[in-house]
């Protein structure tokens, strides 16, 4: 039986910390963005061109890059970002940054790359011409392969942070996370699962070390034992990444209407570190996973967790209840400046807009 895995509680001193390492541009994003959203039901070769605001309609790549751009401002450096695509939806990516002019972003500021393809199986491990991306485990080799690591080195960058497209409400400058990594290896941020029905990976102990095992191969037993849910949303070293990505990762076997995917997934590199360690978080401020057309994980529960969080942050920020107002925030009000802080002191939102 495994151990139960406990993480570390915030505390007020990380969030100074972050920032000093973002003042400084030491701190890149990586977004993961090769997969095929199956499961969504979308017409988008790739979920992050989901229209997802619910009064700009902007994208969840819109989303993403306005993130960046806003805390670029706000900590007054260009932070670097890089898009793991595939081969598979690439194209269509590129275009809708360039035909948005990067939102606003610079061209030296973003990078993007592919992940490989590959063939899926039979039901008997035989080979199919069919293929699909191999996994979100193979980003930092790729990061590498590509030189995109080699140029946020050469600009000053000793972390990055991975965060993935389908969770909207992901900090890719988490100053908290970013903070708590200190001189570590590897460091994440984790929530609570939210029930026993939630497909998502789990932090378990397994002989004294640290591992997430994913939900298609959880034992059964196990399930109801452990409960820090994984978000993918790590901390690397850049050294660490470097000195690991071309380490062999296990390829796992996945099941997937009617044949098998194989795939590699980053939260091997997990137990890789010799430093890891994981902060909690509260799911509201950080995860709604865009997964499923309908129920949970679905568009309308991710608009919901989206509003959720806006109305908490305008409380935060300015002191007003807006229980029952409707309205989308830019990314600014995330990383406010005391220009916008002063525009909407001891305001009330317009109703049914979208708020710059």
């Amino acid at each position: 039986m495994w151990e139960v895995f406990e993480p570390h509680k915030p505390s007020s001193k990380l969030q100074a910390l972050g920032e000093e390492r973002l003042k400084k541009g030491e701190v890149a994003v990586l977004l993961l963005a090769g997969g095929q959203g199956t499961r969504l039901g979308s017409q988008y070769l790739s979920k992050g061109l989901y229209p997802i605001g619910s009064f700009s309609h902007k994208t969840l790549f819109a989303l993403f890059a306005e993130k960046v751009k806003a805390a670029s401002f706000k900590w007054g450096c260009s932070l670097q970002a890089a898009i793991m695509t595939s081969p598979l939806n690439d194209k269509a990516i590129r275009d809708h940054f360039e035909e948005n002019d990067y939102f606003g972003l610079s061209q030296e500021q973003i990078s993007f790359f592919p992940q490989p393809l590959m063939p899926f199986l039979d039901i008997n491990g035989k080979e199919l011409s069919e293929k699909g991306p191999c996994g979100n485990g193979v980003a930092i080799y790729e990061l590498f392969a590509s030189d995109i690591g080699r140029k946020w080195r050469a600009s000053g960058v000793r972390y990055f942070t991975t965060i993935l497209i389908d969770n909207p409400l992901a900090d890719p400058f988490s100053s908290e996370l970013i903070g708590f990594h200190a001189e570590g290896d590897l460091s994440a941020l984790v929530t609570q699962r939210r029930d026993l029905r939630e497909k998502v990976g789990i932090y378990v102990k397994d002989a004294g070390r640290v591992r997430v095992c994913e939900y298609m191969e959880f034992p059964e037993g196990e399930w109801p034992l452990h409960t820090t849910a994984n978000l993918s949303q790590f901390c690397f070293s850049l050294d660490f990444a470097e000195q690991e990505h071309k380490k062999a990762l296990p390829l796992h076997h996945i099941p997937k209407g009617g044949v098998i995917k194989r795939e590699y997934f980053i939260i091997d590199f997990v137990e890789r570190a010799a430093c890891f360690k994981a902060l909690d978080s509260s799911r509201t401020w950080t995860f709604a996973p865009l997964k499923n057309s309908v129920g949970d994980d679905s568009i309308e529960s991710v608009k919901q967790a989206l509003q959720k969080r806006d109305r908490l942050r305008w409380r935060e920020l300015f002191l007003v209840d807006v229980e029952n107002i409707f309205f989308e925030l830019s990314p600014r009000f995330y990383y406010p400046d005391d220009e916008l802080l002063a525009r909407y002191k001891g305001q009330e939102p317009p109703n049914n807009s979208y708020i710059e």
